[in-house]
This record gives structure tokens, sequence and C-alpha cells, in this order.
């Protein structure tokens, strides 16, 4: 079978997770940059390229600042962050335990189903060009921009059909926009 001819099925978002979280911001919960502060705290400027870079800019949060934040996302391995307000689609893969740091309200935590959706795959699929077009449909707001997070639950996503899901590697930009989903077979589900 041709990577042109992959079956797939178009899913919301929301029927493919576990949960979408957000981080939690300082206003009356915590303080950033106390003297106590070993943590970091992750904002956008700390996602680049898909990996999450630390600096002297960033900003530190104290342990218990750190278990308020955890509360919120319940960040976790395999979970996919996205910055949802700002600098909207920045993605990343948590690979590591995520022991010294949490995330603010505006990067959210999309907790993926294993047994529905890789979270290589999903991180893959929401940077793709199609997929940032139709989130950034659904962006609002003045002068800060944001998706908010009921409208990205309902963003349709092409899957493979389960069969295939584990067997395919993960297409380039040009192939995905290849991928043949169910109306018909002539019709790319980039044309939806």
């Amino acid at each position: 079978m041709s990577k042109r001819d992959w079956p797939c099925m178009l899913v919301k978002l929301e029927d493919v997770i576990l949960s979408l979280n957000t981080g939690l911001n300082p206003r009356m919960f915590f303080k950033l940059n106390t003297e106590d502060a070993t943590n970091y705290y992750v904002t956008i400027r700390e996602i680049h390229g898909g990996k999450l870079i630390f600096t002297e800019r960033t900003d530190r949060i104290n342990d218990e600042a750190l278990k308020l934040c955890n509360n919120r996302s319940n960040l976790e391995v395999g979970d996919v962050l996205f910055s949802g307000t700002g600098t909207i689609g920045e993605t990343l893969v948590v690979e590591d335990e995520p022991k010294n740091w949490n995330i603010k309200e505006g990067v959210y935590t999309i907790k993926p189903n294993p047994s529905k959706l890789n979270p290589y795959y999903l991180k893959y699929l929401l940077t793709s060009d199609t997929i940032r077009a139709k989130i950034m449909r659904k962006v609002a707001g003045g002068t800060v921009k944001s998706i908010p997070m009921a409208e990205l639950r309902k963003i349709e996503l092409p899957l493979p059909l389960s069969i295939y899901r584990d067997r395919l590697p993960i297409p380039s930009t040009r192939e995905l926009s290849l991928l043949t989903c169910g109306r018909s077979s002539s019709k790319s589900w980039t044309s939806w």
C-alpha cells in the first residue's frame, strides 16, 4: 500500500485524549523568583523547536508552587505540551519526568490516550500546516490571542485506521496532505 492510500478517519481531539489541562498563573497562588525558588516555571519562551530550553531568563518557583502547578497540569511523561496563548502552536512531547519544572496557564497539557494515539504523532499533527490553519481559525482575543481549550478539543485530526496506527511511520507534511479519509477516496482530509 502506498503512503497515498493510507486509510484514515477524522476524529475530534477530545475523542483520542485522556485530558486537556493547563498550568497555573501566580496571581494569588504563589510568587515567582522567591529566595527558595529552585524549580523552573515554563512559559512559551522555554519551548523551542520541540525542545524545552531553560535559560537565565526562565522564572523560578518554589516546591510548594510546583505542587500547586502540578495539581492543575498533571504533567507526565508522554504528555504533549501546546502553547495556547500568545505564540500559538509551539509543541513538545514530555520525554523525561518533570521533577523540577511545571507550566503556566497559557501552556496546555494534552494527555493522549495511548490505546488511540501516539504522542509523537499528535505533536506532528498539531504542527502540520493543515491542523495549524484549523487551530488559527478558532483563535480568539484582543491583544493576546489564544485558542480556547473547548475549541481545541473539537479540532478534527486524521488518524490512520487502528489496524495501521502502530505500523506507519510519521509522514512528511506533503504525504500527510495526501492521506485518504473516509467520504470519498478522491478527497484528502485537507479539503474538509
